[in-house]
């Protein structure tokens, strides 16, 4: 009698085994899941430090509740509960990044649509094959654009308008320089910066005051990244680069015969730290290396990377200063999350 309840016992504890291996299982996919949503909580959340959509910033704060609120049902083993409120979490992350690709779209179209006004008015004014490519292959890519967002695929929509905005700009420098190849404008850029520096050099080198020193440091580190970017033939960014060095020499000889504008140094200086970090940036993190996530927060550095040179031009520091100081911020916060161990 005693062998046969051994062996009932036996055979009821091993009949149980596969129902505990699916609960298990089951408890490993869960907690995935909330990792996932997690991930996706996390990356909201960085979006929404410049985008400051409040129904975004709602969603996100939502999603964030039910996500605590799964995670406390699992641990006292209410499967329902934990299932249900990850499913809110979810929708609700969900919603809010759809929101905030939306916007950061929007601000891209905008931009766009001026890019292709400011684009019309010169090349078609101008007979230059060149110029002309750009601009079609432009509005070809901002047609695929269209296509995508109206698919509500945001990622793919978004990179079009990026290459859009990319190849708009390209067309426009084009047409501008077309009296002269933009490997000669690098040239003479080239040249300005270091006569600029030979005729201002016992000035800057004999001043004493640190922000002298410092912004002729950082023009003389730039400066050379616009002879390395000359010498790969990417010649407008070597023009941008030596723009900048140049902008610096000058901002560095104005503190040093004391007409300084502490406020227009300070803005050189951050957009032109902002420019070191999204180089090292994209460096450490190339496309092909990218997930959706980082492709995105990549873009919204570059777009408020881009506002911070654009409000530099027109003299607008205390914008630029915070677009820079925005964009800063993103990037070291990815460049933080990529060090550290998943």
């Amino acid at each position: 009698m005693m062998k046969i309840k051994k062996i009932l016992l036996i055979l009821l504890l091993l009949s149980m085994l596969p129902l505990a291996h699916a609960s298990a299982q089951q408890a490993r996919t869960f907690f995935k899941k909330v990792e996932r949503t997690r991930q996706k909580i996390n990356f909201a959340r960085d979006i929404q430090l410049t985008a400051n959509n409040p129904e975004a910033g709602r969603l996100i704060r939502m999603a964030d509740a039910n996500l605590r609120r799964a995670v406390a049902a699992a641990k006292k083993r209410r499967r329902l509960g934990a299932v249900r409120n990850l499913r809110k979490a979810e929708e609700a992350v969900n919603s809010a990044l759809k929101i905030l690709f939306r916007e950061n779209i929007e601000n891209r179209r905008r931009r766009l649509e001026k890019l292709i006004k400011d684009a019309e008015q010169l090349v078609q004014t101008r007979d230059n094959e060149e110029a002309k490519k750009f601009f079609g292959d432009g509005l070809k890519n901002k047609g695929l654009a269209i296509k995508f967002l109206r698919e509500n695929n945001f990622r793919k929509a978004l990179f079009h308008y990026n290459k859009a905005v990319f190849l708009l700009k390209k067309s426009i420098t084009v047409a501008r320089n077309e009296d002269k190849s933009t490997a000669q404008v690098a040239e003479d850029e080239a040249y300005r910066y270091s006569q600029f520096y030979e005729k201002n050099k016992k000035e800057l080198l004999d001043s004493t005051h640190p922000g002298v020193k410092k912004n002729v440091d950082l023009a003389q580190k730039i400066a050379q990244k616009a002879d390395r970017a000359r010498q790969d033939g990417k010649f407008q960014e070597a023009i941008d680069f030596y723009h900048q060095a140049t902008r610096l020499l000058s901002r560095a000889l104005n503190i040093a015969s004391g007409k300084e504008n502490k406020m227009e140094s300070r803005a050189d200086e951050e957009v032109a730290l902002l420019d070191e970090l999204v180089e090292n940036l994209e460096k450490q993190m190339p496309p092909e290396t990218r997930d959706e996530m980082s492709e995105f927060l990549i873009s919204q550095i570059q777009l408020l990377q881009e506002n911070a040179h654009i409000f530099l031009k027109e003299q607008k520091s205390d914008e630029a200063i915070r677009n820079a100081n925005m964009a800063r911020n993103l990037a070291e916060r990815l460049l933080k999350k990529r060090r550290i161990p998943e």
